[in-house]
C-alpha cells in the first residue's frame, strides 16, 4: 500500500515542535515498490537525540466528500475508506531493530494524539501504515512529534 504525500500534504524542517533541533529534522520514507510485509512507512530523522514526549498523527479522510446530511442521501460506507485504519508508531532500539511505541488496529479518527507512557530518547521515528478502510492507499497529512525542552 503506498504512502502518498501530495504537495499541500509535503511535511518540512521545523514540522517537529518543542524539540531543539528543529531545522535537522529529515522526512523519508520507501520507494513504492518496497512496500511489503513491514507496511509503507514515513520517517522522521534528526542529528542530534531528541527526547519525546507525544506523537501526532493527522490522516486523510477525504475531506473533499461531499456529504449531505439529509437522510435519504448516504455514502455506501461507514468509514472515508482513505482514513488508516491499522498503522503503528515505531522507534529504533539500540541493536538497529524497531520498537513499537504506539500501535493501532482498529483507527476511525482522522486526527490521533498519543502520549507516551515515558520520554522517548531516540533520533528517529517512523509511522507504518498497515491498513485502510479500503482505499489502495495510504494518506497522512501530518506527522508530528513533540518533546521536553532541553
Amino acid at each position: 500500500m503506498p504512502l502518498i504525500l501530495t504537495a499541500r500534504e509535503r511535511p518540512r524542517p521545523g514540522f517537529t515542535s518543542s524539540v531543539e533541533d528543529v531545522d535537522a529534522c529529515r522526512i523519508s520514507g520507501p520507494p513504492p515498490a518496497a512496500a511489503g510485509t513491514d507496511g509503507t512507512w514515513q520517517r522522521l530523522d534528526w542529528d542530534l537525540e531528541q527526547t519525546l514526549t507525544e506523537v501526532r498523527v493527522v490522516f486523510d479522510d477525504d475531506v473533499d466528500e461531499y456529504l449531505n446530511n439529509l437522510h435519504r442521501h448516504r455514502t455506501p460506507f461507514e468509514v472515508m475508506p482513505e482514513l488508516v485504519r491499522a498503522y503503528r508508531v515505531q522507534a529504533p532500539a539500540p541493536d538497529g531493530t524497531w520498537r513499537t511505541l504506539v500501535s493501532e488496529a482498529a483507527n476511525r479518527r482522522r486526527h490521533r494524539v498519543h502520549r507516551l507512557g515515558a520520554p522517548v530518547a531516540t533520533r528517529a521515528l517512523r509511522l507504518v501504515v498497515d491498513a485502510t478502510h479500503g482505499a489502495p492507499r495510504a494518506h497522512v497529512s501530518a506527522l508530528k512529534a513533540y518533546g521536553e525542552a532541553r
